[in-house]
């Protein structure tokens, strides 16, 4: 098998990068560490692509702290399918009860696009009650445009 000097050393790059991945994730992830604070901190400075790959690595309890960055994630182009995937490993019962205080603040902008995603995230967790409810908002807002998107979810 011929393999040339180049692709050799793209497979070594690759290799020690990921071996300090991997060091760096144990180190992060250690009891020593509040990486709770640290994924914050990241998401407040913008480092959003390693927010994520780090956020989908934790158990519910970890996802749960980081919920509201989260929601936020869910309504950005790039983020969206991403972040309801991580929140939908999250029980129902827990999302049901908890999610609206997080979507709140987000629905109070009154962007059109923040309406659609949030209802996206509503029908993707399949929290039945809280998509009706916001539909039902949806449907009478003064906005036309935010009014249309009803349309997308009448079934």
């Amino acid at each position: 098998m011929n393999i040339s000097e180049e692709d050799l050393d793209h497979w070594v790059k690759y290799k020690d990068a990921y071996l300090k991945l991997t060091h760096s994730l144990q180190t992060l992830l250690s009891p020593r560490v509040d990486y709770v604070k640290l994924l914050k901190r990241g998401f407040r400075d913008g480092d959003l692509a390693p927010f994520i790959y780090l956020v989908d690595l934790l158990d519910i309890e970890g996802v749960k702290q980081v919920i509201d960055e989260l929601v936020i994630l869910s309504t950005h182009d790039g983020y969206a399918l991403k972040s309801r995937s991580i929140i939908g490993k999250i029980p129902i019962n827990w999302l049901s009860k908890n999610l609206e205080i997080y979507v709140k603040p987000l629905i109070e902008e009154e962007s059109e696009l923040v309406f659609r995603r949030i209802l996206e995230l509503y029908f993707y967790l399949g929290t039945k009650e809280l998509f009706n409810n916001l539909l039902i908002v949806v449907k009478k807002h003064p906005d036309s445009e935010i009014r249309d998107i009803a349309k997308d979810f009448d079934s």
